[in-house]
């Protein structure tokens, strides 16, 4: 007869229990919330509104919109150069030009302005149909905010239950790191929302998120070690995800559990494997592709863009972790595969954010300079391929971007041991030349040695941050002019924008926006603005 002791539930609640609770979790929170299904457009409405577009180009109604209609423009040989999209006023996202019915959003896949302006011709052809342009500012939907909110009050009581079952025990352990993120993060999204009013619409749903991120890190922390330290840990996660989509109800909640399920239970070497929220975005985009329809985003890294110096203050404030930390031969060696690979957007800012902040995490990366550098690469290389592959399934590559990050996650150990190879064989080749040449010139011996004794140091960080910062200065001033957005400025009516005659923003009409680090005439103009009267 064995003694086993008395009763516990924290016994009973063992490690694996607690696992498979939290992996149920998600089926609970999925069944017990879901929401009314939105009433699908009918075709013959549709029908319509590609009438009235095609009274001024040449468009094709696309199928299967939810929530409004999809209509491409076609150039040569009928291929598509650009979508409009007409979507109802009550659907999830709504655009700066609206008229009774709908609100209108223009995308072109082929460069040129011409494109935007015909485009723009669609729109307000759709508009006079149904009855003209009204004003009014675009409003968010307030319902996906209550499931979240109620997702987030399940998960507080989830988490006091696992506290009390598993006897947990709270400590404070604020660290500088976070400290760090969570002022990073911060600032971007103040400069974000003072050109994209939306932010400051989501910014009561990202509060329902930061309250579901910390009660499921609390819970998993209870569920998976009986102990749960309260610090800013549960802030970049959420903050992180909200910069590179935003979610409806379904897509949020499950991408913030997974990111604290993951934290908690996927280790390696006593740290999570995975940057959390990667790891979460990364999920959701995969099932995305999986079970297309299943959740809906909206590319809210995309909109990163329509700041004028975005990415400029993405790289200052980045700045700050670079130099305490020694993560910027990540970001130059994913800039140098990104540039080998030909991609022609590596200075935009959602592709900064995620070389010196989601690929920078230092718990999720070699240790090594060489270690860190080949991870760059296989973020660098792992990006354009996962795109490449993202579209050659039909869907698009909002999620390449977090997913080369998890890639490169998964292989750091492995990379550490190709970079202790590479500099074994290197000091080997090394020793061998220095004796060649010190036998050859024995005057020369010791300067020999002692040039060997440098090259084998580390380079100081500064040396890494400042070719980082090189990098960026050279290529933001070839980029810059390129990664201008016509389509997108005249969709939201971004702030300081100048419009020509036909209504097409131009960058030759906007210097502050295709030029890099124009900061001060940035401030000149919100000065001139704020003090014009009316």
């Amino acid at each position: 007869m064995s003694n086993r002791g008395p009763f516990s539930w924290g016994r009973l609640i063992s490690s694996r229990a607690a696992a498979a609770l939290s992996a149920a979790l998600v089926l609970c929170l999925a069944a017990s919330l879901a929401g009314a299904q939105q009433r699908a457009p009918s075709l013959d409405e549709g029908r319509r509104v590609l009438a009235a577009a095609s009274a001024v180009g040449h468009y094709r109604l696309q199928p299967n919109m939810s929530e409004g209609f999809a209509l491409d423009l076609l150039g040569g040989g009928d291929q598509p150069i650009g979508t409009l999209v007409v979507h109802r006023r009550s659907a999830l996202f709504a655009a700066r030009f609206q008229s009774r019915h709908y609100t209108y959003e223009v995308f072109n896949a082929a460069p040129g302005h011409e494109v935007v302006a015909e485009l723009i011709h669609g729109a307000h052809a759709v508009a006079a149909w149904d009855g003209g342009p009204v004003p009014g500012a675009p409003r968010a939907r307030g319902e996906e905010r209550q499931y979240v909110t109620r997702a987030a009050l399940a998960m507080v009581l989830l988490a006091l239950v696992m506290a009390a079952l598993r006897g947990g025990k709270v400590s404070l352990d604020l660290r500088l790191p976070h400290v760090i993120q969570v002022c990073t993060q911060s600032s971007i999204y103040l400069y974000w929302m003072l050109y994209y009013p939306a932010v400051i619409q989501h910014l009561p749903t990202v509060a329902a998120h930061l309250v579901l991120g910390v009660a499921a890190d609390a819970f998993f922390c209870f569920a998976r070690f009986r102990s749960w330290r309260v610090g800013l840990s549960a802030l970049p996660v959420v903050l992180s995800i909200n910069l590179f989509e935003w979610f409806d109800w379904r897509g949020a909640i499950l991408a913030i559990v997974v990111a604290f399920g993951s934290k908690a239970y996927v280790h390696r070497g006593g740290k999570h494997v995975f940057n959390p929220s990667v790891a979460g975005l990364t999920v959701v985009g995969i099932l995305s592709i999986l079970v297309p329809d299943s959740v809906h985003f909206g590319s809210a890294f995309h909109t990163l863009n329509i700041p004028p110096n975005m990415a400029e203050w993405v790289l200052l404030v980045a700045f700050v972790g670079q130099m305490r930390f020694r993560v910027s031969p990540v970001a130059i060696a994913a800039a140098i595969a990104l540039r080998l690979a030909e991609n022609p957007a590596i200075m935009r800012p959602s592709i900064i954010i995620a070389m010196t902040l989601l690929a920078a995490d230092p718990a999720t990366t070699p240790r090594s300079d060489l270690g860190k550098m080949l991870f760059g690469a296989v973020l660098g290389f792992g990006l354009p391929t996962l795109s490449i592959m993202m579209r050659a399934l039909h869907q698009p590559d909002d999620f390449a971007k977090v997913m080369a990050v998890a890639v490169a996650n998964a292989l750091a150990p492995a990379l550490d041991v190709v970079a202790a190879v590479i500099v074994g064989e290197f000091a080997r080749l090394r020793g061998r030349t220095g004796g060649f040449v010190a036998a050859q010139w024995k005057s020369l011996a010791p300067r020999v040695a002692q040039a060997g004794a440098l090259a084998r140091r580390p380079l100081p960080n500064y040396a890494f941050v400042a070719v980082w910062l090189l990098i960026c200065a050279s290529w933001l001033r070839v980029e810059k002019p390129l990664d201008f957005e016509p389509a997108l400025h005249w969709n939201l009516g971004t702030p300081l924008v100048v419009f020509d005659a036909d209504g097409v923003p131009r960058c030759a009409s906007n210097p502050v926006f295709c030029r890099p680090f124009t900061f001060p005439q940035e401030a000149a103009m919100w000065w001139h603005r704020l003090r014009a009267p009316g």
